[in-house]
C-alpha cells in the first residue's frame, strides 16, 4: 500500500515499478500509468497523485467537459 516518496516522481515513467525481482508484491510491466497518463493528456485531461507509503495512494483525474454543447442540445 502507499508508494515510496521517492519514487512518486517515476510512477508514470515507462517500465517503471517501485520493486523488483522476487520481492514484487505486483505483476506487470510498468506501462500502465504511463500509458493512462498519455491518453488522459491526449483529450487535455490532467492526472495527478497523491500517495503515503503504508497509508494508501490516490489519483486525481481531471477531464475537459464542454458543457455548453450539452446545453445547447437540451433546448
Amino acid at each position: 500500500m502507499g508508494i515510496e516518496a521517492a519514487f512518486v516522481n517515476h510512477i508514470f515513467d515507462e517500465f517503471a515499478q517501485e520493486s523488483s525481482g522476487l520481492e514484487r508484491s505486483y505483476q506487470g510491466s510498468g506501462l500502465g500509468l504511463t500509458v493512462s497518463r498519455r491518453l488522459i493528456e491526449r483529450v487535455g485531461g490532467q492526472i495527478q497523485v497523491d500517495s503515503i507509503k503504508e497509508e494508501g495512494t490516490t489519483f486525481h483525474v481531471t477531464l475537459p467537459a464542454d458543457i455548453r454543447s450539452q446545453v445547447q442540445g437540451d433546448t
